[in-house]
Parts: structure tokens; C-alpha cells; sequence
């Protein structure tokens, strides 16, 4: 979850990290190992995108929350525009070129 207001970006860290492990999880990606909240944010910090941690409450609900600060410049420069859940994705139709490069890569029709 992620919110961008006037006076900054704000990222619940802990929940990005879960829903990481999560995703890694379900898809079974060995070579994937996701950070510790704490090394994440260690090293989001060295590099410049992490600037607070639980800097800002903000209500979600009618409950307080708390959000890390991170910078909007740095996080746009990866052009990580937008933070989304699974079910937020909308699935293009896929044209004749991907369609004989998927089907000759596993094989099967799509």
C-alpha cells in the first residue's frame, strides 16, 4: 500500500515486504529471496529512497496507521509510478508476433 500526498510518499514497508514473500511463495522462484524488513530498509536508506521509518499516521478506515517516508524523486527515477494489488492488472490481448514467440517457446497454443 502505497499513498502519495502533498507532503510526501508514504509506504508501509512492512506490508510491501509480505506481499513479496507472498508472491515469491506462490510462484516458487528459487532464485528470488527477499530481504528482512530491517536490511530492506537498511539498504533502501544507503541508497537514497527510504528517508523515515514510521514518519507519518495516517487514518485507513477510521485506523491509524503507520507509513515509512520514502523520496518521490528516487522512487520516480525507477518509474515506479504506482504500487498495485494482483486483481488492479488488466491483461492485454496479445498480437501475432507474441502469440508465435509464446507458442514456440512452450509449445502449446494460446
Amino acid at each position: 500500500m502505497d499513498i502519495e500526498r502533498g507532503d510526501g510518499l508514504f509506504i508501509r514497508t512492512s506490508e510491501m515486504i509480505n506481499q513479496i514473500c507472498i508472491f515469491v511463495n506462490q510462484v516458487g522462484s528459487a532464485e528470488v529471496i527477499p530481504l528482512k524488513l530491517r536490511d530492506f530498509k537498511k539498504q533502501a536508506m544507503k541508497s537514497g529512497y527510504f528517508i523515515k521509518a514510521s514518519s507519518k499516521q495516517i487514518k485507513i478506515d477510521n485506523k491509524p496507521v503507520r507509513f515509512d517516508e520514502y523520496s518521490r524523486e528516487r522512487i520516480r527515477e525507477l518509474k515506479a509510478f504506482s504500487i498495485c494489488k494482483s486483481n488492479e492488472l488488466e491483461l492485454e490481448p496479445m498480437d501475432n508476433e507474441e502469440r508465435k514467440v509464446i507458442e514456440g517457446a512452450f509449445g502449446n497454443k494460446v
